[in-house]
């Protein structure tokens, strides 16, 4: 909801999901494309946030203010949601 929140970590694409713990109250920056860790029901942009604090010595977000109130399953998308059975991807001899 919105409010502040403490951030519990970070995830960037093709990090591994369950190197971040996320416990009920908290959040966890995730880039676009990069999987969400296990407890996370929705994706807030980082438009709808506000940072309130940082460390910079470690250059990592500590809290984040959050303006926009959001729904279950927001912004969440299933791997392969946008190919469909018998798509073709790649064509065979392609180089890429």
């Amino acid at each position: 909801g919105e409010g502040d929140w403490p951030v519990a970590g970070s995830l960037a694409a093709g990090d591994d999901p369950s190197s971040v713990v996320m416990k009920p109250g908290q959040l966890v920056r995730v880039t676009t494309g990069s999987a969400v860790p296990v407890g996370a029901d929705a994706v807030i942009q980082v438009e709808d946030t506000e940072l309130l604090e940082a460390d910079k010595a470690r250059d990592v977000e500590v809290k984040v203010r959050v303006l926009r109130k959001a729904t279950a399953g927001q912004d969440i998308r299933p791997v392969g949601c946008d190919i469909a059975v018998g798509d073709v991807v790649l064509r065979r001899g392609l180089a890429l």
